[in-house]
Order: C-alpha cells, then sequence, then structure tokens
C-alpha cells in the first residue's frame, strides 16, 4: 500500500507569494509511490487550489464546522470545501483541543458531517506527556476513549463512507513544539498503531484503516518509521514547511516497496 503523506502547513507561511513558492517545491516533488496531500491555512488553500497543482498533489483543510449552513460566524462548511474541490479536511487535532478547548464530543460532530458532505476526514488521536508516562496500558485506555467518544455513531454510515477517514496517532508530547523535535519510538509508534488498527475492525467496522504517525518526523527519522509496515504514512508539521526536509521524505516514502 502507497504511503499517505500529509504537511501540515498550521497558520504558515506569512504571505500568498511564500505558499505559492512553497507549493512549488511540492509540484517538483510528487513521487508516484505515495500520495502527497498538502494542508495550508485558509487564506492560502483557496488560492493554491484554483493552481491547479500537478496530478498526485492533494489539499487538505486544517478544520471545517459541524453544520454547512446557518449563524455560525467564522465556521468553514465542510460541504463547501468539498465543492471548491478539496478532498481531505484535518480533525481533532491537539492544537485545536489544547487552544480552543475542542472536544470529542465536538469532533465527532465534525467527523459525521465531514464525511456526509463527501470529504474525507484525518482524525488526530494521542496521548499527553502525563499520560504518556503512566505506561502502554493507560495511553491505550486513554486512546480507546478517545476513538470511542470522536467515532460515535459511525456504525450506522456505509462501509466506503467508513473507509475514507483517515486516522492519525498523534502523540501530543511527540509534536516538535512540545518535545524540541523528539519522536515517538518508531516501534512504540507501531504498537499502538496496530492497536488503533485492530480496534477500529472490530468496534467501529473498518475494513482496512489507515493510520498514520505525526509527531516531529524529519528526514533523520523517516527511515526508522518506514522500517515499520503498521505505519501507513505520516501528518508532518515543521518538516512540511522546509525544501530539504519535504524532498527527503517524499523520495525516503517514495523508495519503500
Amino acid at each position: 500500500m502507497a504511503k499517505t503523506l500529509i504537511f501540515n502547513w498550521k497558520l504558515n507561511p506569512a504571505t500568498q507569494k511564500q505558499a505559492e513558492a512553497l507549493l512549488g517545491v511540492y509540484q517538483k516533488t510528487v513521487s508516484k509511490n505515495c500520495e502527497i496531500v498538502i494542508s495550508p491555512p485558509f487564506e492560502h488553500l483557496w488560492f493554491l487550489n484554483a493552481k491547479k497543482p500537478v496530478l498526485g498533489l492533494g489539499f487538505c483543510a486544517q478544520d471545517c464546522f459541524w453544520e454547512n449552513l446557518g449563524p455560525y460566524t467564522g465556521a468553514v462548511s465542510a460541504l463547501n470545501l468539498k465543492l471548491s474541490g478539496i478532498d481531505y479536511v484535518i480533525l481533532g487535532h491537539s492544537e485545536k483541543r489544547i487552544h480552543l478547548g475542542e472536544t470529542d464530543a465536538m469532533v465527532n460532530k465534525k467527523i459525521l458531517n465531514a464525511i456526509g458532505s463527501g470529504l474525507k476526514p484525518v482524525v488526530c488521536f494521542g496521548e499527553d506527556l502525563k499520560t504518556h508516562a503512566k505506561g502502554e496500558d493507560v495511553v491505550k485506555k486513554f486512546i480507546k476513549k478517545q476513538l470511542t467518544g470522536a467515532l460515535k455513531g459511525l456504525n450506522s454510515y456505509s462501509l466506503s463512507q467508513k473507509n475514507s477517514i483517515i486516522v492519525a496517532y498523534e502523540p501530543v508530547w511527540a509534536i516538535s513544539n512540545n518535545s524540541g523535535n523528539v519522536a515517538d519510538s518508531p516501534a512504540d509508534a507501531a504498537k499502538i498503531i496496530e492497536f488503533i488498527k485492530d480496534l477500529l475492525v472490530s468496534n467501529f467496522g473498518f475494513q482496512v484503516p489507515r493510520v498514520l504517525y505525526g509527531g516531529s518526523v524529519n528526514r533523520k527519522n523517516i527511515k526508522s518509521f518506514l522500517s515499520f509496515d503498521q505505519i501507513n504514512g505520516f501528518l508532518v508539521g515543521r518538516a512540511s514547511l522546509d525544501r530539504e526536509e519535504i524532498q527527503t521524505i517524499v523520495r525516503e516514502c517514495g523508495a519503500k516497496p
């Protein structure tokens, strides 16, 4: 299975000109052996999407709301994203949970609206440092609770809609801004991802779940993570803004059979 690479630019870069230049790096780096998706902030998303980049390069919104119409100032419609040519949306990112108080119940409503509107949600789950320090069993209980809350009601949806969901295991403590760019152990990440996949199949009726790893992925550690087949790709943060990082990550993933 080809690896999926989702490059999350977060609130970067500052100008449209810089965003267009960064898009050019991706256009020159596309690999037929991996799926590449970039996720710019909204102020650049519409402009870059209109540029109609090369085949094999997709776009992802960084959020959407749980309603498509109504008195919701500042909200972004999942249906409008889809009609605008956007295919993916990141939901449940730890930064939304931490800074904006997003809960599993809120993430759940967003997921259901996104898949009902035809988007492919990239749903983030993962433990904080305090939970991580308590050991693997506690981490698994924490993630199971997150999954159960965020994926509530999903069993009433079709198999194709379920399989459109991509899960990103994103241990909060390993995100570069929190860890000083120190990732989780690839072996430990693969073990938790295998646990997540088992849950998705047994509890939610997924057929072939796709689970990515996110948290300080870069050109120095990408090979180590690629040695574990349980990991279906990566949600890349800080490295998504650096030409050398982008080129190396895509090249290594594209070379993986």
